[in-house]
């Protein structure tokens, strides 16, 4: 079903109180649910479909947002398959109502095929992207390149050489601003 598609009966008032509404619109699930589902790329999943012919296919929203989230949780086949038929919250994300679900591994590695076969994690990764970033109001333009991992002077430095330089400079700084409190540290500390 289409997220933006809103049902006549809300079902889940029946099977969630308010307090678990709310944590699961607070959590992954609503922000699955809410703002990244839309994204899905069922127009080209929808293309290996015979539009008259064979089984109907239904919710291509849920498959296409099953496979993203199975990505995203590094989920094996089993686990994806467990979580669609038995954790409450995975049917809320991919906007299914809170009845049995039934999920098969051939299913799950069909859509999987269709992902890979049409390049659609990569363009599904960015329209998700640029959804959160739209959502949450986050500037992405301005960067400093310093504070970059890649670019940065720290990133080949370990735990222990980052904290031998720290103490190195902060040493220089007694012993340049309070000889005192430098001349009264421990020889030890001195010659390191």
């Amino acid at each position: 079903m289409d997220p933006r598609q809103t049902c006549l009966f809300d079902l889940l008032k029946e099977v969630l109180t308010e307090t678990t509404r709310q944590r699961l619109l607070d959590d992954w699930p609503g922000v699955f649910r809410h703002v990244i589902l839309e994204r899905m790329p069922v127009d080209a999943l929808r293309e290996h479909f015979h539009p008259g012919l064979g089984r109907p296919t239904r919710e291509l929203y849920s498959r296409a947002g099953r496979i993203l989230r199975r990505e995203f949780r590094h989920w094996t086949k089993a686990q994806a398959v467990e979580a669609y038929c038995f954790h409450r919250n995975v049917p809320y994300a991919l906007n299914l109502e809170p009845v049995a679900h039934d999920l098969s591994v051939r299913t799950l590695e069909r859509y999987g095929r269709y992902f890979e076969q049409d390049e659609l994690a990569q363009r599904v990764i960015h329209a998700v992207t640029l959804r959160l970033v739209e959502t949450r109001g986050t500037k992405i333009d301005p960067q400093r390149l310093d504070s970059t991992h890649v670019f940065s002077a720290m990133a080949p430095l370990g735990r222990t050489r980052l904290r031998g330089v720290a103490l190195k400079r902060f040493l220089t700084q007694v012993k340049r601003h309070d000889p005192a409190a430098y001349a009264g540290l421990p020889e030890a500390w001195r010659q390191r």
